[in-house]
């Protein structure tokens, strides 16, 4: 069996050494051949390659629209009519500082009519009734409760007739508070 294992192994490596050669002269003999022609015939040049963008990801892309959007904007910026555009908000500026002028017009001559008026005739209404019921019911009686007492009247003016007076007073003007108040809240 040594003989014809190593008859094989030889003849094996022949033939590959052999294959291996004539695939490199026909290698050449094609380039030589592509050569010749090309000086005969030249070949139209070859296009440069397009430049293909490839993306890695879906972050890449963003990062992309994003920088669009950016580039879009900022010419944008480069194109606009800034004198035009400051004119135009000037305009509008002028419009709603006259529009929001007249509305407070409006608001100050309601408030005089329909709040402050009205209010200001139930004040004085209020105070005459205040001040009658203070001369005939307060101060009458209590002038002739000092007269009688003497002395001892002065006190008792301060702590019957006057603080309760005092304390009287001040739920009458809250009360005309809460009468203006009210219906001027309501309205607005």
């Amino acid at each position: 069996f040594g003989g014809i294992t190593l008859t094989s192994s030889i003849l094996y490596l022949s033939l590959a050494i052999h294959q291996r050669n004539r695939i490199h002269q026909s290698t050449l003999l094609k380039q030589q051949s592509l050569l010749l022609t090309s000086i005969v015939e030249p070949l139209p040049p070859i296009p440069l390659p397009t430049a293909r963008v490839q993306r890695d990801s879906l972050l890449e892309t963003a990062k992309d629209r994003w920088n669009d959007e950016v580039e879009g904007a900022v010419r944008r910026l480069q194109r606009t009519d800034w004198s035009a555009f400051r004119v135009s908000l000037e305009d509008r500026v002028a419009a709603l500082w006259g529009h929001g002028m007249e509305k407070g017009r409006e608001g100050i001559q309601y408030a005089e009519e329909d709040v402050i008026k009205p209010g200001a005739e139930m004040a004085i209404e209020k105070g005459k009734e205040g001040a009658q019921y203070l001369k005939d019911e307060v101060v009458k009686p209590a002038a002739d409760r000092a007269v009688e007492k003497g002395s001892e009247g002065a006190l008792y003016v301060k702590d019957e007739v006057v603080k309760p007076t005092m304390q009287k007073g001040r739920e009458q003007v809250e009360f005309i508070n809460e009468q203006v108040r009210t219906p001027a809240i309501h309205e607005l």
